[in-house]
């Protein structure tokens, strides 16, 4: 199975909506709004000396192509897990995305072999600055990803959250250890910024000179498509990036290594488990945030939405944890982890079943707010949502039966 990204134009949107019908915005910026599908082409060879099999795929039904006002790339790159581990054949895509009005890593997967995908979610971890200018960064710049033998998902990207004239950018590296679910927290790979103020010349685009007309020219801060990222045979993975550490843009190179076992859901004793996430729903109630301390706390129950019981032991397990008005960090998780992966267990299931139609007892959750943005600090009231704040997934496992292959 041969496999190519590309990103197929819908139709150019209206800043303020006017043309055409789009699903919500994420983090309420309605304004800015995706023009394209994020699509596959995949070619299977599936009999010798036979036509090949060609099908287009969507991979997301929101690519969002950038505006005039946003720093950034886009850019769509694959890796497969060919390790003989729990993961083997998934496919990965990485991408620069605009749907949350400034530019993120993404990351969605397919278990098989491209013709489904997982709902994107974001790899870098980025805090906006403007909460009401997010087009004003940190805009994040060429995401890149490779899986070693072990089925470790690396994903490289150029970050711009130390970089307030977001012009410059420094290299981070995220790992993850279960398949794409959830990610380590990142790293910084380089030693040195890029900083355009290192170099004497900056390199102009613009068209080609006619006449005496100088046309359309401006300086380029985004790299250009200069990135790379590879793992190596003996499991290590391999950035390249454009840096100017002696004034001079030019390539560096690195070697960077993530320890780690690769579980399904996380942990050994996880992988026995059953994802019920579909057969369940979670009531989050009581939202407060103390202002003093930044913390958020909420209670969470989960409720039985099918027609069988669900046996014990039961738990909620964090996917995605980001934060747009602070780093989010988890206080309160039963495994003593503080960010994605942490677990909440119901212990009152953890010998029992929950029945059709039955609700747990709700217990609380705690995510303090490290660093918070001024304005949160100042106006925590001014019409902040929990979207706003806060970008939180999660799974509910149950049970300690075998391993099921689908995901």
């Amino acid at each position: 199975t041969y496999l190519s990204p590309f990103g197929e134009l819908v139709d150019m949107y209206e800043l303020d909506g006017g043309i055409g019908s789009v699903p919500p915005m994420s983090f309420t910026q309605s304004r800015y709004i995706p023009n394209s599908v994020l699509k596959v082409l995949r070619v299977v060879d599936a009999r010798p000396n036979w036509p090949l099999e060609v099908d287009v795929v969507k991979i997301d039904d929101r690519f969002a192509m950038r505006s005039g006002k946003l720093n950034g790339s886009e850019m769509v790159n694959l890796a497969v897990d060919a390790s003989d581990g729990e993961f083997r054949d998934r496919v990965y895509a990485v991408w620069t995305d605009y749907r949350h009005a400034r530019s993120r890593i993404l990351l969605s997967y397919s278990a098989d072999k491209g013709v489904t995908w997982s709902s994107p979610r974001i790899v870098d971890e980025a805090i906006t600055r403007h909460p009401n200018e997010p087009d004003r960064g940190p805009n994040q710049l060429h995401g890149q990803v490779a899986v070693n033998r072990e089925g470790v998902v690396g994903v490289m990207w150029y970050d711009r959250q130390n970089h307030a004239d977001d012009l410059g950018w420094d290299v981070r590296f995220a790992a993850s250890f279960d398949g794409g679910q959830t990610f380590a927290p990142s790293v910084q790979v380089n030693r040195r910024s890029y900083d355009p103020k290192n170099s004497d010349r900056l390199l102009i685009i613009g068209p080609a000179l006619k006449h005496s007309s100088v046309g359309s020219l401006h300086f380029n801060y985004n790299g250009g498509h200069t990135a790379g990222f590879a793992a190596d045979a003996e499991g290590g993975f391999h950035a390249l990036w454009v840096g100017n550490d002696d004034g001079v843009p030019q390539l560096y190179t690195a070697r960077v290594k993530a320890e780690g076992d690769v579980h399904r859901h996380g942990s050994e004793s996880n992988a026995r488990r059953q994802d019920v996430s579909e057969d369940t729903s979670l009531d989050w109630t009581i939202w407060q945030y103390d202002q003093r301390k930044h913390i958020l706390e909420a209670s969470v129950s989960v409720e039985n939405t099918s027609s069988e019981p669900i046996e014990g032991p039961l738990s909620v397990r964090v996917l995605q944890l980001r934060g747009n008005g602070g780093y989010p960090v988890v206080m309160n998780a039963d495994n003593e982890v503080n960010g994605e992966g942490a677990v909440f267990d119901y212990l009152e299931y953890e010998d029992g079943e929950l029945a059709p139609g039955e609700k747990t007892p709700p217990r609380s959750v705690r995510i303090k707010l490290v660093d918070p943005i001024e304005s949160l600090v100042k106006e925590p009231t001014n019409n902040w949502a929990v979207d706003d704040v806060l970008l939180l997934t999660t799974q509910v496992l149950a049970g300690e039966s075998a391993v099921d292959d689908a995901d």
